[in-house]
């Protein structure tokens, strides 16, 4: 993920200008800074959405865990 990171001065750098080209010569860039962007950032947002996925699942067996403790502890005993 640095790699990622220490890689993107030198990408923007070239899309740049590859922008201001198209600029000068009379072309319209269809080129946007997400689409730009997205690229070097889709390795570090899939590794967010996984770490989120755990985090709420997580959270889930806990909240579960806790409720389940709730209503054994506030029950009286079936004899």
């Amino acid at each position: 993920m640095y790699r990622t990171f220490e890689q993107l001065p030198a990408y923007l750098i070239v899309v740049s200008l590859a922008m201001a080209g198209l600029k000068v010569s009379g072309h319209i860039p269809e080129l946007t800074w997400a689409v730009v962007v997205a690229p070097a950032l889709a390795l570090p947002a899939l590794v967010c959405v996984v770490v989120l996925a755990f985090a709420l699942a997580i959270w889930l067996v806990s909240l579960v865990a806790a409720v389940r403790s709730f209503f054994r502890t506030t029950t009286t005993p079936q004899e």
